[in-house]
């Protein structure tokens, strides 16, 4: 799961599976740039990453690794490891994008509803949230979250 600065990153959002060699990313709180496989073996091996660590075996060892992009290509994550530190968000933001991934949709469900309504509460109109459309490549079905 990730909170972005929405007014940071542009819509709409593709969640794919890209070669660690064609993903490189500053990380959460870092300006250096990594490429996936190098930041991986830091989080695996630098005692300062051991947060990080019990997450690495996830997806270390897989052809492809899980991206969330915006439409202008910025890697907003990698899941389930890392944000990008371009949409961190801060004491200025002012919207709120807020993802999820995960491999079973009731779970996923029952934590984004909870964040949102966390988040939600201090909006200057309290618990007002914008939804969002979803579209599962897979079969073409679309979804709005939260259901209105």
């Amino acid at each position: 799961m990730g909170t972005h600065d929405y007014d940071t990153i542009k819509g709409p959002f593709f969640y794919n599976a890209e070669k660690p060699k064609d993903i490189q990313l500053a990380p959460l709180n870092q300006t250096r740039q990594y490429l996936a496989d190098e930041l991986l073996t830091a989080y695996e091996t630098k005692p300062e990453y051991a947060h990080l660590k019990p997450y690495v075996p996830i997806i270390k060892d897989k052809e492809l690794y899980p991206v969330i992009r915006d439409s202008n290509g910025v890697l907003c994550s990698l899941p389930p490891i890392i944000n990008s530190n371009h949409s961190k968000i801060s004491l200025n933001t002012k919207n709120v994008f807020i993802e999820v991934t995960a491999t079973d949709l009731q779970k996923a469900t029952i934590v984004l509803d909870t964040i949102v309504i966390m988040f939600s509460q201090y909006c200057k109109n309290e618990f007002t949230v914008e939804p969002v459309e979803i579209f599962y490549e897979a079969d073409g079905r679309t979804e709005e979250y939260p259901v209105q």
